[in-house]
């Protein structure tokens, strides 16, 4: 009985003097995350291209995310430094990373001697409103370069919070539930190097394969069904925006506060969009938001504001940035009045087709250069 105990406890032991000291090196080895990441580090995935769904994208649309989590090439130490805040209007997921517009406004400025050695860091995410910036700013500027400049284009998402379209009742009560794909080692098993370490290895592995390949076929579904909903059933009265009204207001002057902390010029930019009650038929055959409630009820209850509405009520937004603008002083770009409310411009009712893309990288870049 006691020789086979011996040979029981040994190996055991064994096993916990190695498995401790696996844990001390792999603590020396792996430091804990202290940042926040708004994409994995080296993310990578791609929408296939379907005109039938998004109309006037023709190229499969390859996302990439660098080093610090944002989809931007590598920072090379390039002497201006151009931070982009926004939702899914910056951030262009259904556009290849060549063809966003983040992407193509540091290629049109390079063109240009005083710009020659610039980066644009693209810190959009899909959803975002103005609150979301700020604290964008607050957690993760730091980590970033530091910015000369920082693009600000919002009002779209501020203002279906204040409708309480499309988003659900999760992001209604915290606007920053949804901010970051990474958060700080502040969980249990993250004390651990083991973990840590493996956590590591299993992004190395990771980092050439794609974590998602879809095809917008969403689009295509939320389209339809915006579609089949008469237009005579369409809500022509918006509820009261004022709450979020004054929540895009003080978010513009915690923005214009925290840039001033870091010493970089601020310029907000109004968001162009098909809400406008010129539009054709094309264009109205593409709108696919705007819908009474959560977007996973749209389609179920077939309730839409009307785009008379919808257009009133991106006019207001629209103004705030603007007003805003003129009482502090700032230098902005009116990219809501630049870009037409053109099918071609968009794939949907503020997403921009390749075509539009170039455009609003252009206007911006046009606009930027008159400020240097």
């Amino acid at each position: 009985m006691r020789f086979s105990l011996k040979r029981f406890v040994f190996p055991l032991y064994l096993i916990c003097v190695v498995t401790i000291g696996v844990e001390l090196f792999t603590q020396f080895l792996i430091d804990k995350n202290d940042q926040y990441y708004i994409y994995p580090p080296y993310f990578k995935s791609m929408q296939k291209s379907n005109p039938e769904f998004t109309p006037g994208v023709y190229k499969d649309a390859h996302f990439r995310a660098n080093e610090l989590g944002i989809r931007s090439e590598s920072y090379q130490g390039q002497d201006n430094v151009i931070l982009i805040l926004g939702g899914s209007t910056v951030i262009d997921v259904m556009l290849d990373q060549e063809l966003t517009w983040a992407y193509q406004l540091q290629r049109l400025l390079i063109k240009e001697s005083k710009w020659i050695s610039t980066w644009v860091g693209n810190l959009g995410n899909s959803a975002r409103a103005s609150e979301n910036h700020v604290d964008y700013m607050e957690k993760i500027f730091p980590y970033m370069p530091k910015p000369d400049f920082i693009l600000v284009l919002l009002g779209a998402n501020d203002m279906q919070l204040a409708l309480k379209s499309s988003y659900g009742e999760g992001e209604l009560n915290d606007h920053n539930l949804l901010n970051y794909n990474v958060h700080p080692d502040n969980d249990f098993i993250s004390n651990f190097g083991i973990y840590r370490f493996y956590r590591q290895m299993h992004q190395w592995y990771l980092r050439d394969k794609y974590a998602f390949i879809g095809n917008g076929a969403g689009f295509k579904m939320w389209r339809d069904c915006r579609q089949s909903a008469p237009e005579h059933t369409h809500v022509d009265k918006l509820p009261d925006l004022s709450e979020m009204q004054q929540v895009m207001w003080h978010s513009l002057e915690s923005m214009e506060y925290l840039s001033r902390q870091y010493k970089a010029k601020i310029i907000f930019i109004t968001q162009p969009t098909l809400y406008n009650t010129s539009v054709g038929n094309a264009e109205k055959s593409v709108l696919m938001a705007g819908g009474v409630g959560p977007n996973n009820v749209w389609c179920k209850d077939k309730k839409y504001y009307s785009i008379g509405a919808l257009a009133k009520a991106m006019i207001e937004f629209n103004n705030i940035t603007r007003r805003f603008c003129k009482t502090k002083g700032l230098d902005c770009i009116d990219l809501a009045k630049k870009l037409p409310p053109k099918l071609e411009n968009y794939f949907d009712e503020m997403h921009y087709s390749e075509l539009g893309a170039l455009k609003v990288a252009t206007v911006i870049a046009q606009e930027m250069s008159k400020m240097k």
